[in-house]
């Protein structure tokens, strides 16, 4: 029954059109749940625009040259945080919605 309760939960995935074409892929369970969740959504766009303000004091600093070393040091820091994130992010959604998930 357990197999079975399996079995159509697969197939109400594939029948959505939500999985690829291969059943190996199916995007069910914990990673799916995660990496569609609200809080995983919110904390990649809460990621992003610290990035961008990292971008942007190292931009200004490039520019006028005024900011204090200490500030320069941390944002530059944290561009190998967001690397680290953004490529784990990448490696998570490669994992529940394969290499489709990334076409043009």
């Amino acid at each position: 029954t357990k197999k079975n309760c399996h079995e159509q939960e697969v197939n109400k995935v594939l029948s959505s059109g939500m999985a690829q074409t291969s059943t190996k892929r199916a995007p069910v369970g914990l990673l799916h749940r995660i990496v569609t969740s609200l809080t995983f959504e919110s904390s990649v766009s809460c990621f992003v625009v610290a990035n961008c303000v990292c971008m942007g004091l190292e931009a200004h600093q490039q520019a006028a040259g005024n900011l204090p070393q200490t500030l320069v040091d941390v944002a530059s820091g944290a561009d190998h945080v967001f690397t680290a994130f953004f490529f784990m992010e990448f490696l998570l959604y490669w994992r529940v919605f394969g290499s489709r998930h990334f076409r043009l």
